[in-house]
């Protein structure tokens, strides 16, 4: 069986609560709108206007209505491969094998971006404001401005795996608002969480992370592996839970975690938040 499956639009967020049941909460005005689809949902993605659910035969496209009360299908086709989607205003971005095809609602293709043998097989895709990226098998990050008709690569290419002195892979991607800056979720290779969470900062190409399992920020990281002797540009505080309550916790507070979910800000393309997850069995080797 699959995971329960979540995404954060603007103003809402769609939940998996059953195999066949989502439900989308609303903040403004607050609100709770139970869906009930008539297939069994592997993946899911919204916008404030729309949610899109798959399986790996058939993706469905429901239209939230005005006043927030209702939704009804507003279009469904049929695929033949497992699906990586985002949804960007009425247009649907699917990542296949070899390429991206940007669909409508009812399926029908728009526009086919292609990827090369050397870029890998897509593993993940991300919207965030009018920008798009993909992470493939071979750990290469790519980005396209879609705020046209026809998508624009708006970033080189990047190979995120080649700056590691390890083997782990790239897992999941993010995003920022504006497009400047890619968080970068890593596994390893026997599908075992990493504690670290990289930033990829497009215009500087520059690559920083932190590491959850120490609690510590990583030196930055060029493309050969080396330190760059650039300041740190990441800050911030963490937070803990405590009751139905929220305090301000330490680096000691976050250690032998790892990022389980991350997401940037809607709006602010210098906020992003991280849920730090304990590490399966409390414990998780740290990154050499």
């Amino acid at each position: 069986s699959s995971g329960i499956n979540a995404e954060y639009g603007v103003k809402s967020a769609v939940v998996q609560v059953g195999p066949y049941h989502i439900q989308l909460e609303m903040l403004d005005p607050p609100a709770i709108l139970p869906i009930r689809s008539d297939i069994h949902i592997r993946g899911v993605c919204n916008t404030d206007s729309h949610v899109v659910l798959w399986n790996t035969r058939k993706v469905v496209v429901y239209e939230v209505s005005e006043d927030k009360n209702f939704a009804r299908p507003s279009g469904t086709f049929d695929i033949t491969e497992p699906p990586l989607i985002a949804i960007y205003e009425h247009t649907l971005y699917i990542a296949e094998l070899s390429c991206i095809t940007a669909r409508n609602f009812q399926g029908t293709v728009k526009q086919t971006i292609l990827l090369s043998e050397n870029d890998g097989i897509p593993v993940d895709i991300d919207i965030c404001g009018h920008y798009m990226v993909i992470a493939t098998n071979t750990g290469f990050v790519k980005g396209w401005d879609i705020s046209r008709r026809e998508s624009k690569q708006y970033i080189s290419p990047k190979n995120i795996c080649d700056c590691l002195p390890d083997t782990s892979v790239v897992k999941k991607i993010k995003v920022n608002y504006n497009g400047t800056k890619v968080a970068v979720q890593l596994k390893k290779p026997n599908n075992g969480p990493d504690s670290r969470l990289l930033i990829w900062y497009v215009e500087q190409d520059l690559l920083l992370g932190y590491d959850f399992s120490a609690g510590l920020t990583l030196q930055p990281l060029s493309d050969n592996g080396s330190d760059l002797g650039c300041e740190d540009l990441i800050t911030g505080y963490f937070i803990k839970s405590k009751g139905m309550e929220v305090e301000r916790g330490t680096e000691e507070s976050v250690s032998m975690r790892y990022p389980r979910e991350v997401i940037w800000d809607s709006l602010d393309p210098r906020l992003l938040v991280v849920q730090a997850a304990h590490a399966p069995n409390e414990s998780i080797p740290r990154s050499e």
